[in-house]
């Protein structure tokens, strides 16, 4: 090409391209103070509120977030949003589990790592290096800090959240149940990101001997739903007759409910493993439960007031994998950026 820069590696993989918009570090997203949801049902679920503020409106957030040791549960981003004309982006992130406040030994909310385009970035020095792509703005400069990443994998959720051994039986009466944890998922899959053994995976330095210090970017796309129907059926009668029959006025209701329950993706770490395998699951989001009452009347057995009917609650989705299909998932050593 006439303009521009390429880098490749030995095994031909580009590290410097004017062809691309080369990521580098734009700083660690401000923490919430609390979570901006909360979903207290079915495992729990939180939704976290990070910030970061750019010069310009062009450039991008790129989220890397880490899984704190001792947290509780997986995670995953659900997108990056600055509005319609704030510089400031708000990073969204979901988690399964509870979070405790900031601060302390008991911190369990992820650190969020930014990378955008350098074009966003402050720089200082007079000496280094640039890339400029056809438009001349740059797209790497060594005066920054490049997002290196080590290893790259795929993660795949299983089909169904839940075991067929979670099954239990509710109340099919206008959702008495709606407070229950039915649909907490049970079933995840076991992903292995590249690397050989645990030596090989991300730690303080770069080294083999310090703490492991990986960060993930992983885009909770996959999403899941799962329902289950119960119904119940009551009858009355104003008058018994000498052989059991009604003689009176007659009722019968009956009630169906239909409980719901909406995942996205996430992941975690393997609790029997320090290093390279990964636990792929769901995130129960939300929830809820939809109701049909239905009422046959007779007098007398042969004369009827008529049938009436009701409902209430909330639509399900449809009851089937939305999205399932597997995820990239980068990672890099976050100890390079502190």
């Amino acid at each position: 090409m006439s303009y521009g820069f390429l880098a490749l590696n030995d095994d031909n993989d580009v590290l410097i391209s004017s062809d691309t918009k080369n990521l580098h570090f734009a700083g660690k997203a401000t923490k919430p103070n609390t979570a901006a949801f909360s979903f207290t049902n079915h495992g729990q679920h939180q939704e976290l509120h990070y910030s970061i503020t750019f010069p310009n409106r062009t450039s991008i957030p790129v989220p890397f977030f880490t899984i704190p040791h001792g947290m509780v549960g997986i995670a995953g981003v659900t997108g990056v949003n600055s509005g319609s004309s704030s510089k400031t982006w708000t990073i969204k992130i979901i988690k399964s589990g509870l979070i405790q406040s900031t601060g302390g030994n008991n911190d369990f909310m992820p650190e969020v790592y930014v990378f955008t385009d350098p074009t966003a970035i402050p720089t200082s020095g007079t000496h280094g290096f640039q890339v400029f792509n056809s438009d001349g703005s740059v797209s790497f400069d060594s005066r920054l800090r490049p997002l290196t990443v080590t290893h790259i994998g795929s993660a795949l959720q299983p089909a169904n959240p839940l075991s067929s051994s979670s099954a239990v039986t509710l109340s099919g009466n206008e959702c008495a149940d709606i407070n229950n944890n039915a649909f907490t998922p049970t079933q995840y899959n076991i992903a292995s990101f590249g690397a050989a053994n645990d030596d090989d995976w991300p730690r303080t330095g770069g080294g083999t001997e310090g703490a492991f210090t990986p960060m993930y970017h992983y885009n909770a796309l996959p999403q899941v739903q799962r329902e289950i129907s119960f119904a119940v059926t009551s009858s009355n009668c104003t008058g018994i007759g000498i052989y059991g029959e009604c003689i009176g006025y007659s009722e019968s209701t009956t009630s169906q409910s239909t409980y719901w329950c909406f995942y996205r993706g996430g992941i975690g770490h393997h609790h029997r493993s320090n290093g390279n395998k990964m636990r792929v699951a769901w995130i129960p989001c939300q929830s809820g439960c939809h109701w049909v009452t239905s009422t046959n009347a007779l007098f007398l057995a042969l004369f009827g007031p008529g049938n009436s009917s009701a409902s209430g609650g909330a639509w399900p989705y449809t009851d089937e994998t939305i999205n399932l299909t597997a995820q990239n998932v980068l990672v890099a050593n976050h100890s390079f950026y502190d």
